[in-house]
């Protein structure tokens, strides 16, 4: 791994974790995207499961949806 000790849950080891919601069901929609192109191959799309947050050397840094969201 490039010289990096791997990822591991273990008392005294950094927190590196992400949090998933694998029964949030939502559409893609380009306008709502963090990146500013407007070229999405998957815009349209209905998906399920979205990122809820993640954690990193013990902070917590939540991510909601982008933009409002569309329901399925």
């Amino acid at each position: 791994m490039a010289g990096r000790e791997p990822a591991r849950l273990a008392p005294g080891a950094p927190a590196r974790l992400n949090l998933l919601d694998l029964a949030s069901e939502w559409v893609v929609d380009r306008e709502h995207l963090a990146s500013r192109s407007h070229n999405c191959p998957f815009h349209g799309w209905r998906l399920k499961g979205r990122p809820r947050a993640s954690v990193v050397g013990g902070a917590v840094h939540r991510s909601g949806p982008p933009g409002p969201a569309r329901p399925a």
